[in-house]
């Protein structure tokens, strides 16, 4: 079985993990699984030069470099660029349908909103399956898409061992002081993009901070926007840590708020959860599916009712430990290895349909 797989763009942190996910994993699960990288896209000039470029790389030089492999099934990670002309089985993952759920947001203009209709629409009708990494995503591609239903495959994505590791807190804070962290903290993710909702948690965390606590937010940047942080607000901007300095922020943190207001998934609730740490979240998009009990559910858009949560987890050690145990139980559930096992299976009902 010889699979393409493009992955010479991946922008997005959380694809470029599933991406390394699935190829270390599929050759040790399946004998006869090959992996064929795709060769690299060219990019560069003027923002119109790079998305003819791009159009003309995925829909004519991706298909061209499939039928000269003779690859049995392209699987394309990223949401959408399916080849218009591909010999091969083509299975498509769809992480979310940000730029179609909230084109307000994130597609300013007619022509981008139609740029991603145009393109999530050729991945719909190109594909043998489609592959979601949630139940709330498969429910919101359907929104758009309603007759895909019976080719939809919902996958969840698993949790990185390394984030359950055997770890001290004293040693997560040691390495946190190393960078600079200094004292109890709240860990956030997820920078200066809107629907991350850190710019409102830096509101509230300044307006009124917990006793003794900062916020520590790993992110900042998103098309050119930063998060804005009040001079004098107890809160520090980390950006690029390396998994195992992100795996000691989350452990030594006394505990995770992740404000998302719209997830495919949300890896980092997991990822929390792994290293010991009190979850609180918001209620909505995909994130009571993943969460499920083990963690605090609360509006996200009320600033008041997140902050009441986060003091209640600080100020009551019992419930702290509760959620820290059944964190540890839920995360068990997720493993990247049913989700390879799982996606080589989609592989074989591609290629048998």
């Amino acid at each position: 079985m010889l699979v393409a797989y493009d992955i010479s763009s991946a922008e997005h942190c959380g694809i470029d993990r599933y991406n390394r996910e699935l190829l270390g994993r599929l050759p040790k699960l399946r004998k006869d699984f090959q992996a064929l990288m795709l060769p690299e896209r060219r990019s560069g000039g003027r923002r119109c030069v790079r998305v003819l470029g791009n159009f003309m790389y995925s829909h004519f030089a991706v298909g061209s470099a499939l039928r000269a492999a003779g690859a049995d099934l392209f699987h394309c990670t990223k949401n959408f660029t399916v080849p218009a002309f591909a010999s091969s089985a083509i299975v498509t993952t769809i992480h979310d349908v940000i730029p179609l759920a909230m084109s307000r947001e994130y597609s300013a203009s007619c022509p981008r909103v139609a740029w991603y209709r145009y393109n999530y629409g050729c991945s719909v009708r190109r594909s043998k399956l489609l592959i979601v990494i949630s139940k709330f995503t498969r429910d919101e591609l359907l929104r758009f898409y309603p007759g895909c239903r019976d080719r939809i495959r919902v996958i969840p994505l698993g949790c990185d061992p390394e984030f359950g590791a055997c770890r001290s807190p004293e040693s997560a804070r040691a390495a946190m002081r190393e960078l600079g962290v200094e004292g109890p903290y709240v860990l956030s993710m997820g920078g200066a993009e809107p629907r991350k909702n850190n710019q409102k948690l830096i509101g509230a965390f300044t307006d009124a901070p917990p006793k003794h606590h900062s916020l520590v937010i790993v992110g900042d940047r998103w098309r050119g926007k930063r998060l804005h942080v009040p001079a004098g607000a107890p809160v520090r901007i980390l950006s690029g840590l390396a998994q195992p300095d992100l795996a000691s922020a989350y452990t030594a943190a006394s505990a995770f708020v992740f404000p998302s207001l719209y997830e495919g998934f949300g890896l980092p609730v997991l990822e929390a959860m792994a290293c010991g740490t009190p979850v609180i979240t918001h209620n909505g998009a995909s994130l009571p599916e993943v969460a499920g009990a083990s963690a605090l559910l609360v509006d996200m858009r009320d600033a008041a009712a997140c902050m009441a949560a986060l003091r209640k987890v600080l100020s009551d050690r019992s419930l702290a430990e509760e959620l820290r145990a059944a964190g540890r139980e839920r995360v068990e559930m997720f493993s990247w290895e049913t989700t390879a096992r799982l996606t080589a299976e989609v592989y074989d009902e591609a290629l048998a349909a």
